[in-house]
């Protein structure tokens, strides 16, 4: 019970980070977390950290442990791939 109470406290500074972070920049931009922008780009979480921690991805800002990614953001190469220019 008491480590239900610690993820929920966790989850909830968590939260409160990103509503204060969006808040200060008075909502002009909107922002998307790895979870949202993965589903949209179809790729993994992960591979959206990485890009993130990489500065591939411009605008992405860390706090405290979420990403927050504007929702314009352009979707980086994949450097695993080859691109094939036609």
């Amino acid at each position: 019970m008491r480590c239900k109470n610690i993820v929920e406290s966790i989850r909830s500074d968590e939260y409160n980070i990103i509503n204060d972070f969006i808040d200060s920049r008075e909502r002009k931009m909107e922002y998307l977390t790895t979870k949202e922008l993965s589903e949209k780009w179809k790729v993994s979480q992960r591979r959206i950290q990485i890009y993130c921690k990489e500065n591939r991805i411009q605008g992405a800002v860390l706090k405290g442990s979420v990403w927050l990614i504007p929702e314009n953001a352009e979707k980086p190469q994949d450097p695993r791939k080859k691109h094939i220019k036609k």
